[in-house]
């Protein structure tokens, strides 16, 4: 146990320090270099550049997300207000260009779980990013909450091509990247795990064709949600 500590204290600190923070130097300075005057050649050399290094930290950052899910432990759980969780992950949500799909709320109020909010909403954030990624132009990404029988559901829909019959029972494993698309699969691997941390069970509904909903039921704690109906 001691020697796992030590292995996670120093990939920590390679992921927060030896890693991200040149890479977020190397970003804001390419930001810089792509305002001043410079040939067109050069710009579409830098902005590629940028491109890069700014994935390469949200990979460093993902990976770290991953970590602090793995090794967190249910007792450092606290009460948390999952709507508002909600609500801040889609009125935050990057724009996808070049074209725009809009993301709708659907959030009932009052419904609160034992968690942790920064590992429940980049969990969110990573289903929405991945669902927007992968609608088609002018259609919507629909995020749901609602409580049923005392278990807050949370749930993210798109109306994209689907999920092929192949990736439907790993779609949580650790670099599946899920469509095809070449991602590193990381964001699906942290919503694994914060699922498995919060005691959540995980579900997928998709169609090909006809889109796809993924979806996260956690025990609430919350009074005023609904209690089961006997």
């Amino acid at each position: 146990q001691r020697a796992l500590q030590t292995l996670r204290g120093e990939a920590r600190h390679f992921l927060t320090a030896a890693l991200s923070t040149p890479l977020k130097a190397a970003c804001e300075r390419l930001k810089q270099v792509q305002g001043a005057e410079i040939q067109d050649t050069t710009r579409g050399k830098v902005r590629k550049a940028a491109r890069s290094a700014q994935r390469a930290l949200d990979i460093a950052e993902q990976y770290l997300n991953v970590m602090n899910a793995e090794y967190m432990q249910r007792q450092e759980l606290r009460p948390v207000d999952l709507a508002d969780v909600a609500r801040d992950v889609c009125e935050h949500a990057s724009p996808m260009l070049p074209a725009a799909v809009e993301v709708q709320q659907d959030i009932e109020s009052g419904v609160t779980v034992l968690g942790e909010p920064g590992l429940l909403s980049r969990a969110l954030a990573n289903l929405v990013e991945n669902a927007r990624a992968h609608a088609p132009a002018g259609s919507t990404v629909r995020v749901q909450l609602c409580c049923r029988d005392g278990v807050a559901v949370l749930s993210v829909s798109d109306q994209g091509p689907g999920l092929p019959l192949a990736m439907r029972t790993r779609l949580f494993e650790r670099y599946a990247s899920g469509r095809g698309d070449g991602g590193n699969g990381l964001g699906l691997a942290l919503v694994a795990r914060v699922a498995r941390l919060h005691g959540a069970r995980g579900g997928v509904q998709t169609q090909e064709g006809q889109g796809t909903t993924v979806s996260l039921s956690i025990k609430a704690i919350a009074v005023s949600c609904p209690a089961s109906v006997e």
